[in-house]
């Protein structure tokens, strides 16, 4: 079999996976199917001279095809619309083509007939609404098969939102509480009982622990409040300043309004872990801020540090996403995370400062239970 052979098949897959390609076929075989049961009732009803007969089946045909045509467009921007609005919008615009059609058919049926001087009212009215019928059948079809593909593709979000909250939460378990961290943890525990600095020691086993259940139990699909969520991330902090001591500074500046608030399991840690190891001024002091407001429609999440920041990053905020290549694996997985749970709704950026770096989120606002990733 040689090579074009080959790839056939997949060209007419790709062809006919198009949108554009299944609407015209859609419409090549919904207009010439009405266009033979039209000529099927010229040939059987016609009282004239049948060699004409073909004449009103092909103009109806084709001023029809061309008419769905033009309302394409605004029935397709309609799909995007919120509420009802597409409803009585959707019907005026059958209503114009029905008119526009009927006028056309009527003139020409007429006119082949040379009955142009019966027309009236009443007659046209009986065009119309025969018009109007076709077309409403045309658009019900065109938003029936619009919705089931939209159907389809939540579908396919969804399942791809639950395969990636299973990913991320394995990757989360491997950059959160990996080898390095739960060494230099366990190594400071060993140290701390070697001095029988016994309380410190047990504190700092106390906060490891309930990490450790807190990743093990939490299930990734599940949103939590963003109150549990800094309930979580103070254990992780509690144990780095058990580490550093007084090197390592924290700011809080939590809005009672943002408390509430969902947001996925496990996300704040890794950028504020980032900011731990990145954050170190020329002293070798570590001085964070940890902020969460909420603003118009959006919770905003603001991990800043003054350390030597990042090549290429200015005063001005920049997605993230501008510096994918230099992201390591939390940062990315972060990304990642919420471009699937918000479907790109939510935004991560970064912006320098003077000395150090901000890593921000602008999250939607959620009520419990209404957010799935």
């Amino acid at each position: 079999m040689t090579l074009s052979h080959r790839l056939l098949p997949t060209s007419w897959s790709t062809c006919l996976a198009s949108r554009r390609t299944q609407f015209w076929c859609c419409q090549s075989i919904g207009w010439l199917g009405y266009g033979f049961f039209v000529s099927l009732g010229e040939f059987l009803w016609d009282k004239g001279d049948g060699s004409i007969a073909w004449q009103y089946p092909l103009f109806s045909l084709t001023t029809g095809l061309l008419l769905s045509w033009a309302m394409h467009p605004a029935l397709k921007r309609s799909l995007s619309w919120q509420g009802w609005w597409r409803w009585p919008f959707s019907i005026v615009c059958v209503a114009l083509a029905s008119a526009l059609w009927s006028l056309a058919k009527m003139l020409v049926y007429k006119a082949r007939d040379g009955k142009l001087d019966d027309l009236s009212w009443i007659g046209y009215f009986s065009w119309f609404t025969y018009s109007f019928f076709i077309f409403l059948s045309w658009a019900g079809l065109y938003f029936g098969i619009s919705f089931y593909r939209l159907w389809q593709q939540e579908q396919r979000r969804s399942l791809q939102a639950q395969a990636q909250a299973h990913l991320a939460q394995l990757r989360m378990l491997q950059y959160q509480l990996n080898p390095h961290f739960l060494f230099n943890t366990l190594n400071a525990i060993t140290t701390l009982v070697l001095e029988q600095q016994t309380q410190q020691a047990d504190r700092m086993l106390s906060g490891l622990s309930r990490l450790l259940r807190y990743a093990l139990e939490q299930n990734a699909q599940q949103p939590v409040s963003l109150a549990t969520e800094l309930e979580a991330l103070q254990w992780y902090l509690d144990i780095e300043q058990q580490r550093f001591a007084d090197d390592l500074t924290l700011h809080w500046q939590i809005d009672d309004a943002a408390l509430a608030q969902q947001i996925p399991s496990l996300l704040l840690q890794p950028l504020v872990e980032n900011a731990v190891i990145h954050g170190m001024d020329e002293q070798g002091k570590r001085d964070i801020s940890i902020s969460a407001s909420v603003l118009a429609d959006q919770l905003e999440l603001v991990i800043s540090d003054r350390g030597q920041g990042m090549q290429g990053v200015d005063s001005l905020p920049l997605p993230l996403e501008s510096f994918r290549e230099q992201l390591g694996v939390g940062l990315s997985n972060v990304w990642e995370r919420l471009d699937v749970t918000y479907r790109g709704q939510a935004q991560i950026w970064l912006q320098s400062h003077e000395p150090g770096l901000s890593i921000g989120l602008s999250l939607p606002l959620t009520v419990p239970g209404a957010l799935h990733g």
